[in-house]
């Protein structure tokens, strides 16, 4: 599948030379951590000016390029990037560029990014997005940052992978690691503004636009693990996901009938259609999960919540042609988690806690697992197979 196009524009390139410039970024750069002062980590990360309500990295100006949002002062969004690393802002932490990137000179480093005014995480993907297609336009190709675990999550939805790990005052620090065009194609899978390709006219490419959306659908279900924590986002609910992927469902069933025409093609529509058919399960397992421990989190619910997370980022890869992620996928739900599951329902009875809804969620927490090990064993068929630059199989 081609590049997906930039997003419309909601930031501007910020003048790093501009004393005014500076002086509104610092303000909703602080605005955006004012809240997070007791945090001993932030407060020597960055240089603060409380006096001030001003807050900067300790990277030069000169060294950045930062992203503020295009109207308003002081800016409700900002991205900052380290693009000359002559300093690394991560090697406050312990951390350092693997081999793999050091010296490249298409390597960056996210220092910081926040948003004072819609916090919801809809904004969120949409700013990074367009930040990703500047960066790939300006000739990077990587990008380093470190992030807490409280947003972890939301960065592993975006394609980046955990490169090292350090505990720091008692706080654990991630050092991820993105591929650009990998975490621009992610997020633009999560965009539900984003139209569907318009009806292909030759059954070979009604089947690729079908595996594209396929993808889609396997990514967007991403999002429903952050309401199934308990954050709930408008942009980013189960109504509004399940709108748009019976969207896509639709659009990907009309696809395969027309490819489903060419006896050549016939083997690939019919994978295709036991993929829907199991994506279709997958939504009917995870959105009425999400609704059951979004109300009434507990330690047990948000572990289910938490492993599900971890196979559903591993299909993902998967689904992308990561051959070693196809049979990790496949070895993660190979064991059958019933009794398990029951031991964690009947102990919540006995400590008095009301079972019902925690019984609820196991019991769709094991559906989503079987189908994802259904999903595998197509996925280990065609692993490694596909160039990595398509959204299909």
């Amino acid at each position: 599948m081609p590049d997906s196009p930039p997003p419309q524009t909601l930031l501007r390139r910020m003048d790093c030379s501009d004393p005014e410039d500076i002086a509104g970024f610092e303000q909703g750069f602080y605005l955006g951590f004012e809240e997070s002062t007791h945090n001993k980590i932030i407060r020597w990360l960055w240089i603060w000016d409380e006096q001030a309500h001003r807050l900067r990295t300790r990277i030069p100006y000169e060294d950045q390029k930062i992203w503020i949002s295009a109207s308003g002062s002081p800016p409700d969004t900002g991205i900052a990037v380290n693009t000359r690393m002559a300093l690394l802002q991560s090697s406050a932490f312990g951390f350092s560029l693997p081999d793999t990137l050091s010296g490249s000179g298409n390597t960056c480093e996210f220092l910081t990014a926040f948003s004072t005014g819609d916090r919801s995480i809809g904004h969120f993907h949409k700013a990074w997005n367009e930040v990703f297609h500047t960066l790939q336009a300006l000739g990077f190709r990587n990008a380093v940052a470190t992030c807490a675990r409280k947003i972890l999550p939301l960065y592993r939805r975006m394609g980046a992978v955990i490169l090292e790990e350090r505990l720091i005052e008692e706080q654990v620090r991630y050092f991820l690691g993105f591929e650009l065009f990998r975490t621009a194609r992610w997020n633009a899978r999560l965009d539900e503004a984003a139209p569907l390709a318009p009806l292909a006219v030759s059954p070979a490419e009604a089947l690729n636009a079908a595996q594209g959306e396929l993808g889609i659908l396997l990514h967007r279900l991403l999002p429903l693990l952050d309401i199934a924590r308990g954050n709930p986002d408008r942009s980013f609910s189960p109504e509004v996901r399940s709108e748009g992927a019976r969207r896509v469902i639709d659009a990907a069933r009309q696809r395969l009938r027309i490819s489903e025409q060419d006896p050549q093609l016939s083997a690939a529509s019919i994978r295709c259609l036991l993929q829907l058919d199991l994506l279709s399960a997958l939504w009917s397992d995870i959105v009425p999960l999400a609704g059951l421990t979004s109300g009434h989190p507990s330690t047990d619910a948000l572990g289910m919540v938490e492993s599900l997370e971890m196979m559903m980022l591993t299909a993902a890869d998967a689904w992308d042609g990561d051959r070693d992620a196809a049979e990790t996928i496949a070895l993660l739900t190979a064991s059958d988690r019933s009794r398990v599951l029951g031991d964690i329902v009947s102990k919540a009875r006995e400590a008095g806690h009301d079972p019902e809804r925690l019984a609820a969620a196991a019991q769709r927490f094991a559906g989503a697992v079987r189908t994802l090990h259904t999903l595998a064993s197509t996925l280990q068929a065609t692993a490694g197979t596909t160039s990595k630059s398509r959204t299909g199989l």
